[in-house]
């Protein structure tokens, strides 16, 4: 049988290698990127370190059938796929309800495909139109609807928004 003994140093040993784990361990994913569902257009720019910038008030647009106002645009960069980004709230609420995103290089286009499918696994849905060059897939997760299309020779979007 072994016996352990506790002494200050193991003690010690034990306390660094915990407080370690909890500094290097990583914080919880966001819903999309650096956000939150529920975010202001200017946290959301503040949380894109220079990014993103919110939408002056007297320039947003709102699709009423979609309860949606645009608040904040910019660019992310993820991987090596360059993006535009645009936020759209809840109209009527505000926060942070949508992130709509889009390559700014077609040629990305199987890359932002490969980096959803890495990030968010095999897609629930894939329905592909030949004849145009269509490609559509999307995931649903617990919290997010998320949907990625592109046509042949145009930019690929996603829409990744939040589940009502």
């Amino acid at each position: 049988m072994v016996e352990f003994t506790t002494t200050l140093d193991g003690c010690r040993i034990v306390l660094l290698a915990s407080v370690a784990m909890i500094l290097f361990v990583p914080a919880a994913k966001a819903d999309w990127a650096y956000t939150k569902w529920g975010m202001s257009p200017e946290q959301i720019a503040r949380a894109s370190s220079g990014g993103v910038h919110a939408i002056p008030e007297a320039e947003r647009k709102t699709n009423e059938e979609a309860n949606l106002r645009t608040g904040a645009e910019g660019i992310y960069k993820d991987g090596d796929v360059d993006l535009r980004v645009a936020f759209a709230f809840d109209a009527k609420n505000g926060g942070l309800k949508c992130v709509f995103y889009t390559v700014v290089d077609s040629a990305k286009n199987s890359a932002l495909r490969d980096l959803m499918t890495k990030r968010y696994g095999e897609p629930k849905g894939h329905s592909d139109i030949p004849a145009i060059g269509m490609i559509a897939m999307n995931w649903e997760k617990p919290t997010d609807e998320i949907d990625l299309q592109w046509v042949k020779n145009n930019p690929a979007g996603v829409s990744h928004c939040k589940k009502t």
